[in-house]
């Protein structure tokens, strides 16, 4: 996971390599992995080509072989209105459109790390930070709320590192 939240694909490939990954608990651990390892290189390092190549590579993972790996299914998000792709399908559709890809990348971050982890809610601060700076102050704003109470809900509303956060 931290290879993958901090974009070092040099580490993720070794551990790809060298690790035997033949059950379904450890290749949906695979999966996940390249879903996160692209959702960083898109919102990190805005490279929409290896996000696209990883995220396809996901999908390969999970639809060949022997066992099929489903992706899960959570629905549409409750702020950001959309679900996660599940198929190439899916994500063909979206490949030109960067907004939605950043949708997705939020999503995927938020299934594998979980909402209460500081890089989940990093991710939403920095998308809402993306908007202010476009003057899109609505979707700003509900991404800093929707962070904002994540971050209540991991720690209180009167942790130093809330309230910086509020500030912020």
């Amino acid at each position: 996971q931290t290879a993958c939240i901090k974009g070092a694909l040099l580490v993720f490939n070794y551990l790809i390599e060298r690790i035997d990954y033949n059950t379904p608990k450890i290749l949906l651990k695979v999966c996940d992995g390249f879903e996160l390892m692209g959702a960083t290189f898109l919102l990190d390092m805005q490279d929409v080509a290896t996000a696209l190549f990883l995220w396809r590579k996901a999908i390969d993972v999970r639809t060949n072989g022997a066992s099929q790996i489903p992706k899960p299914y959570l629905g549409v998000h409750s702020v950001l209105g959309v679900h996660e792709f599940c198929s190439r399908q899916e994500l063909e559709v979206i490949a030109a459109d960067i907004h939605q890809l950043k949708l997705q990348a939020l999503c995927i971050t938020e299934r594998i790390l979980g909402t209460h982890h500081k890089d989940t809610i990093f991710r939403y601060m920095y998308a809402g930070a993306g908007h202010a700076d476009a003057s899109e102050f609505q979707h700003c704003i509900v991404l800093w709320n929707y962070a904002l109470g994540l971050k209540i809900q991991k720690e209180t509303l009167l942790s130093s590192d809330t309230s910086f956060t509020v500030r912020a």
